[in-house]
């Protein structure tokens, strides 16, 4: 009897530990979120090339359907994975101080990825040297595009690479830069740039 009673409130205390971390950690991506929504400007954005302080590159993966991303995730053929790859380098010759990116994706993109939420921001700020850079990625899902009718095939593959607005934020200045669908590169092979293997 006293067994099961150890075991049983062994496995309430490992529940309880298990509901805080999933508390934190909701925590700390609602906070994220509410940060970068509420701080994300609306105008005022110039064309990425034109910038003063950094050389812009942007890259969506699109991953092969049935190809996994997280440790013991099953494979699922009816989605596939998005990798949004955003590239700041510091093109000035001074250390750029504290820096932080935020990143909207295109609105054309919100019906088809699954979270329907198109920010995403650096954690921490940053210190970018002249010639380095502050790489900034996100994942998401949108369904398995070879299983789309062409009519929506050509809308999910326009709305994926649909401009992108990357808000950087340092020590002394900000930049707002449009980064155009003709800048953007479309990848559909896994890099180590990805995150994938």
């Amino acid at each position: 009897m006293r067994r099961r009673a150890s075991v049983l409130v062994g496995v309430v205390v490992i529940a309880l530990v298990l509901l805080c971390v999933h508390a934190y950690s909701t925590y700390r991506n609602a906070d994220l979120v509410q940060r970068v929504a509420t701080r994300f400007p609306v105008t005022g954005f110039v064309d990425a090339r034109d910038s003063d302080h950094f050389i812009i590159s942007a890259t969506v993966y699109l991953l092969e359907p049935g190809y996994t991303i997280r440790p013991g995730e099953e494979p699922d053929s009816s989605i596939q994975h998005l990798v949004y790859s955003i590239r700041a380098e510091n093109k000035t010759s001074q250390v750029l101080q504290g820096v932080l990116m935020d990143v909207k994706l295109s609105y054309l993109v919100i019906p088809y990825i699954t979270s329907h939420f198109p920010y995403f921001s650096s954690m921490d700020p940053v210190d970018i040297l002249p010639g380095k850079a502050l790489c900034n990625s996100r994942v998401t899902q949108i369904p398995n595009v070879s299983t789309c009718g062409e009519p929506e095939r050509q809308s999910l593959m326009q709305a994926i690479t649909g401009p992108i607005q990357v808000v950087l934020r340092w020590q002394g200045g900000e930049e707002r830069l449009l980064v155009t669908s003709d800048q953007i590169r479309l990848s559909t092979k896994a890099s180590s740039e990805t995150g994938g293997p």
